[in-house]
């Protein structure tokens, strides 16, 4: 499955140490660019694999913070 990730990309869920697998497509359809996006919610840390991929693919590999919604009944 698919997914539209923000920029303009296209996102595959890996299931492995990293979220998402990211591409950028042009025109013709040729991947332009490629990285692994890690989507952290709050202040959570990395795990330890995460960290060594991050390393291993600098430049590759992301860490998207996002914030939690907020439930419904805090509005109240």
């Amino acid at each position: 499955m698919n997914y539209i990730v923000r920029g303009g990309y296209e996102g595959t869920r890996t299931g492995r140490c990293s979220d998402f697998q990211v591409e950028k497509r042009d025109l013709p359809g040729r991947v332009v660019d490629s990285k692994d996006t890690e989507i952290e919610t709050g202040g959570f840390r990395l795990s330890e694999l995460q960290e060594e991929t991050k390393k291993k693919r600098t430049g590759h590999y992301k860490v998207e913070r996002v914030d939690p919604p907020r439930p419904f009944y805090q509005d109240l």
